[in-house]
């Protein structure tokens, strides 16, 4: 299984991101410095299982990384599915509307044991799509619905940059707007639109990187590859979840 993990993620990186989005000088670092020097020795890697290649959100599903302690331990706190078997990723499928645009959104949650040294055992990742189906913002929530992380696509920065210049005073990134959240970092973009691979560390299960699946590997080694099960769910999220407000970063007016 560890050789079929890194097959499959070598495969992914010999496609490589779009190179418009590496190869401008111009453009801040793919992640800020505290990012860049985030690396697993050691981590168990979990793929959406039996996806559906007709169906977005099964492509954009994450590649969810944890970093293990040693070999066969998974670190704390465990991913549990309370009904036992595959652990599972819940799937809710939502939409926004930004600068009068129409955006799809993918919200996927999944949840921790309890017990553990985490004070929220849920993980929210929420995908908003931009017009050409690629994800183009990343926030990470949560179970209580407050805001961990948030990325964007190269390109979504790009935009924002020939829009509305350089980035603002104590700012990283021009897509960042005055008293808005702090970008965690840049995702570079395939050839395809794909899912990113999110890493979370132990103990706590704390994102630390998300990035494209083309992107280096973060890992050394893996303590095997393992699968979710993904399950569309109607069922509510956490109401501050649904109310954070996407105007709050410099967006551009196409995207």
């Amino acid at each position: 299984m560890r050789n079929h993990c890194f097959l499959l993620l070598g495969l992914i990186a010999t496609l490589g991101c779009t190179p418009s989005q590496q190869d401008d000088p111009e453009l801040p670092a793919e992640e800020p410095a505290v990012k860049a020097e985030v690396h697993f020795d050691l981590a168990r890697i979990y793929l959406p299982h039996g996806s559906n290649r007709e169906n977005p959100a099964h492509l954009l599903a994450p590649i969810i990384v944890h970093q293990s302690i040693e070999e066969g331990k998974a670190g704390e706190p465990p991913w549990l599915n309370p009904k036992g078997g595959k652990p599972q990723v819940h799937l809710l499928r939502a939409e926004i509307k930004i600068n009068e645009i129409s955006c799809p959104q993918f919200i996927y949650s999944w949840e921790y044991g309890t017990g553990t040294p985490t004070q929220a055992p849920q993980r929210i990742l929420r995908m908003t799509l931009d017009s050409r189906g690629y994800p183009m913002i990343f926030e990470l929530y949560t179970g209580e619905g407050q805001l961990a992380a948030v990325y964007v696509s190269r390109s979504l920065e790009e935009a924002a940059a020939e829009e509305h210049g350089p980035p603002l005073a104590g700012r990283n990134f021009s897509v960042e707007a005055a008293g808005g959240p702090d970008l965690s970092g840049i995702v570079d973009e395939g050839p395809v639109p794909m899912g990113p691979l999110a890493y979370f560390d132990s103990p706590g299960r704390r994102n630390v990187a998300l990035t494209c699946r083309c992107s280096p590997s973060k890992i050394t080694r893996t303590d095997g590859s393992h699968s979710y099960e993904l399950v569309e769910t109607p069922a509510s999220l956490p109401p501050a979840l649904v109310l954070v407000n996407l105007d709050n970063l410099r967006l551009p007016g196409e995207f």
